[in-house]
């Protein structure tokens, strides 16, 4: 089962994080004409950015994110003067929502942009406060913000929107070949072996899509609000190990420490 669950979430990377390596903080694709005017898109973090660049690939669109690679965490981040001019010059605006870049959306109003914005958590999750913000482990609501943002782009440059079509349609196709991995370890789970112990609620959506149940919601949630963990509930996490009551247990690495 491990090796299995392991198996979904780096496809799951694989889909979200396709870009990346060839991603520098600003993502530009270069392949259009040069007489085409290039529209800026601007996202939050490098996570989205990395998306759209997929859509975008062989026309002249700029898309850049604010905060590239993992040396900023975008719930303490400050932006600077450069980052509002990025936004004032934007076409479009990606932002995750639900106060994970909450930053982003106090720099979008200090500025008189014309942009069109994305809130991919309540524009097309239609989640509300107090909900998982950790939205990009949500398989089904990337599939609608690929949608949504080829939409967008066309409305914006409808001179490429056989591009964007076409190379949202071949990423897609990327989403339905994972969904149809979680398919196949949902349907040999049992309930004996449904319940998993995370570190946090970071991977829970992905988790609970698989068809796995979040065994200890009130540890993850001392975490998630950077409180210090009960007595009760560390001694019912080793109770759990012991007894084999859980299945694994999904650990989140800090950014900061490499993974060895």
């Amino acid at each position: 089962m491990k090796k299995i669950f392991a198996t979904i979430v780096l496809a799951l990377a694989a889909v979200v994080f396709v870009g990346c390596q060839s991603q520098s903080q600003q993502s530009t694709t270069t392949s259009g004409s040069d007489s085409e005017k290039a529209i800026n898109v601007i996202t939050s973090t490098d996570v989205y950015s990395d998306i759209v660049s997929e859509i975008t690939q062989g026309t002249s669109a700029n898309v850049t994110p604010i905060i590239s690679g993992s040396s900023a965490d975008p719930h303490h981040f400050e932006p600077t003067a450069n980052d509002a001019k990025k936004i004032t010059n934007a076409d479009l605006i990606v932002e995750n929502g639900l106060g994970y870049d909450s930053w982003f959306e106090k720099l979008v109003k200090s500025t008189d942009t014309k942009a069109q914005k994305i809130s991919i958590a309540t524009d097309i999750g239609q989640l509300k406060d107090g909900d998982n913000e950790h939205i990009w482990y949500d398989v089904s609501l990337m599939k609608k913000f690929v949608e949504t943002t080829t939409q967008k782009l066309i409305e914006i440059d409808s001179a490429n929107q056989a591009t964007y079509e076409k190379n949202a349609q071949a990423y897609l196709k990327k989403f339905d070949t994972l969904t149809a991995k979680i398919d196949d370890v949902k349907s040999h789970l049992s309930d004996a072996n449904k319940k998993v112990n995370v570190s946090e609620p970071v991977a829970d959506y992905l988790l609970q899509q698989i068809g796995f149940e979040i065994n200890n919601k009130h540890f993850e949630q001392a975490i998630a609000e950077e409180t210090d963990p009960s007595a009760q509930d560390i001694a019912q996490m080793q109770k759990d190990f012991e007894s084999k009551t859980v299945s694994f247990f999904c650990l989140q690495y800090p950014k900061s420490q490499p993974i060895s």
